[in-house]
């Protein structure tokens, strides 16, 4: 982890950056004290390599990838870590009117809807009904990342924090450094295909989905099974985090004429 502390308008504020999860992480956090941002810091990352223990489906050992090779065997009781996160992503397939789907990764021949019919939820345990499922939450890990470190911020007191997870999702408390009382922070987005774009957020969320050239290619469209093409991005702020991967992703795989349907579920969020 590197850091660089600086005192603006008579403020401590300590600038870390690390890679968790294939991904760079910037914090810029207020504090008393160096030790104390340090510490904070610190639990932070430690925070987010658990998490990459637990949700990368890559990991032949983590516990999603083992989920995934056993839950049309058995029904698998999940833990108390990634369980949530498994409810959140299935329920996400309704409220997005079925383009967010984290069962798209799947081989199995069946449709988006059969596949999402599959997946049995218990109390805490997790069954497929149909070989070949496969749960992918990479569309929504990053959103419940970022509400985490917001919570342990918040549960030791700091009040201004800036945090961007890859520069595709980015969490704000309170207000930049140098600025006016409830000003928040005015963030220029980045990685934009459009010039001079900026958002100001106050105590939310912004995230991106999208193709940064003809070539890229990273979302499939769940309704039809094909990669979205063409250079575009889509940007929500959002209440949380995990809510703006949804909404971002499903947004962009969708038509225009659908965003207000999807919108509807999604309280006090809006397309930037």
């Amino acid at each position: 982890m590197q850091n660089i502390f600086e005192t603006i308008a008579n403020k401590l504020f300590g600038y870390f950056w690390f890679e968790a999860m294939h991904t760079r992480i910037d914090l810029l956090l207020r504090g008393e004290t160096e030790e104390e941002l340090i510490e904070v810091a610190k639990l932070i990352q430690s925070r987010l390599m658990n998490f990459e223990k637990i949700v990368n489906r890559f990991n032949p050992k983590s516990e999603l990838s083992i989920l995934n090779e056993t839950a049309f065997r058995d029904c698998v009781e999940v833990s108390e870590e990634l369980f949530p996160i498994l409810k959140m992503a299935i329920e996400a397939y309704s409220s997005t009117c079925g383009y967010f789907d984290p069962t798209i990764n799947s081989t199995t021949a069946l449709s988006s809807r059969d596949r999402i019919a599959a997946v049995r939820l218990g109390k805490s345990s997790v069954q497929f009904e149909a070989d070949g499922i496969l749960l992918d939450l990479n569309g929504l890990v990053k959103g419940v990342i970022l509400d985490e470190v917001i919570r342990l911020i918040r549960e030791r007191g700091i009040e201004d924090a800036f945090i961007n997870l890859g520069n595709s999702s980015i969490g704000v408390l309170g207000n930049q450094p140098g600025s006016a009382e409830a000003s928040g922070w005015c963030i220029e987005i980045p990685n934009s295909i459009r010039d001079n774009r900026e958002v100001n957020l106050v105590n939310s969320f912004f995230t991106t989905s999208g193709n940064l050239s003809q070539t890229h290619t990273h979302i499939i469209n769940p309704l039809t099974g094909v990669f979205v093409r063409g250079k575009k991005e889509i940007s929500v702020v959002t209440p949380t985090s995990s809510m703006g991967e949804v909404l971002s992703t499903a947004l962009f795989a969708a038509s225009p004429d659908e965003y207000e349907r999807i919108l509807s579920n999604f309280p006090s969020s809006y397309i930037c």
